[in-house]
């Protein structure tokens, strides 16, 4: 088992929230890491930009980056991977390409850790190229159908006939939504690849890498796409999310990722959707400050 492993942290707001995720994982986890790639989103002049200052002088590791463009939700232009400046800006990427470790730790900025996750990551990889929690599966028909599950991805492989009828015909359960991948018509790489199906990946709010593995099959040096990309699903509206494509990339050159109980380690408070919620936002903003105060003074 590996001695230290880098951490990257994308941050888009949440000053208190990103405060508290580096500092909850430093007490349980911080023996394992070595440099803090900390990725900030470049919001120019947004008012509530910048996290770092809350931060830098508590972890002395870490390395401060902020990209040249910012790319929100949008899918990548996959013609651009060759401009280090572009590919540096997707999400994750500045910190993938500058770390010289065989192992990578990525975390959403508003997880709160309440035990060695990282620790547990190490003893569990085995032999995979990632660990962490598999799936969107809340979203995805085949699960909502008994089909799949973050545990069977790897088996069930449905043909593409079968994947467009669970899209065509099965509707969500009350309070979950179907992604509409399948109108007006499938990308060509689900007709080529049904499988991975769309809602599959290794969620990245939480993950470590076997970056020794990852490093040479994903761009700039592989050809499977960076890791935290979004990329067309087939229409402007519907985007394959963060890791979809790295996921069915590394899958169909049959490398497995292993599913993980990780909130035994953490809580994930809201994820992107709290960015769209003021009173969600303020919220969280509000609670993490207050552990901070109690627990990090």
């Amino acid at each position: 088992m590996p001695d230290k492993v880098d951490c990257i942290i994308n941050v888009c707001k949440k000053p208190f929230q990103t405060t508290l995720a580096l500092l909850s994982l430093n007490r349980y986890s911080g023996k394992y890491i070595d440099k803090i790639f900390f990725i900030e989103e470049n919001l120019q002049n947004d008012p509530e930009k910048s996290s770092s200052a809350l931060i830098k002088n508590r972890l002395p590791n870490l390395e401060y980056y902020i990209p040249k463009y910012w790319l929100w939700t949008n899918p990548i232009d996959v013609k651009r991977l060759g401009e280090d400046e572009y590919r540096s800006s997707i999400r994750y990427q500045y910190g993938w390409e500058k770390s010289n470790k065989d192992f990578i730790f990525i975390t959403h900025n508003d997880c709160i850790y309440h035990d060695d996750i990282i620790g547990a990551f190490l003893k569990n990889i085995g032999d995979n190229i990632a660990i962490g929690s598999i799936g969107q599966c809340w979203n995805c028909p085949a699960f909502w159908t008994k089909k799949c599950n973050s545990n069977n991805y790897w088996n069930y492989r449905p043909s593409f006939v079968e994947l467009s009828a669970l899209y065509e015909t099965v509707e969500p359960p009350s309070g979950h939504t179907k992604r509409p991948y399948h109108i007006p018509k499938f990308h060509e790489q689900f007709k080529n690849n049904p499988w991975p199906l769309p809602e599959c990946r290794v969620n990245e709010w939480c993950i470590l890498i076997n970056l020794a593995i990852a490093r040479d099959l994903t761009v700039p040096r592989g050809i499977a796409l960076p890791f935290g990309a979004m990329v067309d699903g087939g229409r402007g509206t519907s985007v394959l999310d963060i890791a979809v494509g790295w996921f069915r990339d590394i899958s169909i050159k049959n490398f497995r990722c292993k599913n993980f109980p990780i909130y035994d380690y953490m809580h994930h408070t809201g994820g992107h959707l709290s960015m769209f919620n003021f009173y969600l936002y303020r919220e969280n903003e509000n609670n993490a400050l207050k552990i901070l105060r109690t627990q990090f003074v």
